[in-house]
């Protein structure tokens, strides 16, 4: 079974909520105990769990082999009938928002400019830290056209390192809400 006929087959087992951007598990035909039980289970309820990266994921056995699916995936290929190629990135940056109005195809260096804060932030401040060495504020921009970090200034205070990074994020095409920390 190739890609596109797994994401077919576990989308025949789903209904989509468009609005609220989930996925249920549709009723099974068949009255073996497997099916049974799987309907007074599963039946009806929504499909999937939160993984630890904070994503929903759907997993399912076909011919005995266990696949995961992310939901985010499923919905592009669910609205679009094509399996994404690049990153699905999450526009509002929840990533249990899938929502087709919430996500979009995008290069990688495009997502990690909707990234938010991360939780090794020291700062507080997205794309700025201290350095110990030189005793100043860095302002650094990660994921430019090559993919690299850039060195967008060295300074005494983080107010002008942090206007100096927004600026720099402004000019090259980084979205409102990156460096935000959304829940």
């Amino acid at each position: 079974m190739n890609e596109f006929e797994k994401y077919q087959y576990i989308l025949s087992m789903l209904s989509y909520n468009k609005e609220g951007g989930s996925f249920t598990w549709k009723k099974r035909v068949g009255d073996d105990p497997t099916t049974r039980r799987f309907n007074a289970k599963s039946a009806g309820k929504i499909a999937g769990s939160v993984n630890s990266n904070g994503y929903i994921h759907i997993g399912i056995r076909i011919n005995n082999q266990r696949y995961e699916f992310y939901c985010h995936r499923l919905v592009w290929f669910s609205e679009t009938g094509t399996i994404p190629e690049l990153d699905i990135d999450h526009i509002n940056q929840s990533r249990v928002d899938n929502r087709f109005i919430n996500i979009r195809m995008v290069s990688r260096s495009v997502n990690i400019r909707n990234s938010k804060l991360t939780s090794r932030n020291s700062s507080g401040v997205c794309g700025v830290h201290w350095n110990k060495r030189i005793k100043k504020y860095l302002s650094l921009a990660v994921g430019d056209i090559v993919g690299r970090s850039v060195h967008v200034g060295s300074f005494d205070n983080i107010e002008d390192a942090e206007l100096a990074v927004k600026k720099f994020r402004r000019e090259h095409g980084y979205t409102e809400t990156h460096g935000r920390n959304y829940r």
